[in-house]
């Protein structure tokens, strides 16, 4: 959450809202209010805090999804952005920034917003034309992600002021 407020403003760069929802006995209760303190409308993206590779992750369009998330434990809300291209299909690229350099590591393609290894690989083995894409984004990838998103990838550096972090995103 606080990694998306330092980013919010960086020119070229979409970075969706998150709100800390603290960890309660009802967490549905406690995810509409940090909501509407927040001012976040749905739909959001809940993560329960410490979880990784979207387990536990939950789209909820509205109060109706919140039914049957874990209580006793802090989530993390995330505005969602529905990043479906043309085609109707999920595309993530996870970039590396080492030492002022920008390595890409994968272009997943999935048919689901939740995209991880297990299902856009899943989805791209039997897709050629994902993989041929994917292969063209890693040859050319400066090319793909164009000057403006090249430059508020340095921001975003500058910013966080690391050695080196992953950056996931769409294009």
């Amino acid at each position: 959450d606080s990694a998306a407020a330092l980013l919010a403003d960086i020119d070229g760069l979409l970075v969706p809202r998150v709100i800390r929802v603290p960890a309660a006995e009802d967490t549905r209760a406690a995810v509409i209010a940090a909501l509407e303190a927040g001012g976040l409308p749905f739909p959001v993206i809940l993560r329960p805090a410490g979880t990784h590779t979207g387990h536990g992750m939950v789209l909820a369009h509205s109060a109706d999804d919140l039914d049957g998330l874990p209580s006793g434990v802090e989530h993390f809300a995330t505005e969602f952005v529905d990043f479906r291209d043309e085609q109707g299909l999920y595309r993530k690229t996870r970039l590396l920034l080492v030492g002022g350099r920008i390595l890409a590591e994968h272009l997943a393609t999935a048919d689901h917003w939740n995209i991880h290894h297990a299902n856009s690989r899943a989805y791209m083995r039997v897709h050629p034309e994902a993989q041929a894409l994917e292969q063209d984004y890693l040859a050319n990838t400066e090319r793909h992600l164009g000057a403006i998103r090249l430059i508020a990838l340095g921001e975003v550096a500058d910013r966080m002021g690391l050695d080196f972090l992953g950056v996931d995103a769409a294009l």
